[in-house]
């Protein structure tokens, strides 16, 4: 009777070993994911802040070299 009483808890926990390193494992991919998600996210928006500021500064000087040239005329 003991004997079984320790294979079970032995199974037990071997069960709930496993579950925990699962468990783990998921919450390292859903991070790591997560983690992709958010730095992928960042850099999008990064990229796209980049390219809105060049286009407004180009914008911007080609404006005023308008500006210059009428009031050179």
């Amino acid at each position: 009777m003991a004997f079984l009483g320790v294979a079970l808890i032995g199974t037990f926990l071997t069960a709930a070993f496993f579950a925990t390193a699962v468990g783990v494992v998921f919450l390292v991919v859903g991070f790591l994911a997560g983690a992709a998600f958010f730095t992928a996210v960042f850099l999008t928006g990064a990229f796209l802040a980049t390219v809105f500021f060049f286009a407004s500064s180009f914008l911007a000087i080609g404006f005023l070299s308008k500006l210059l040239k009428k009031k050179a005329q």
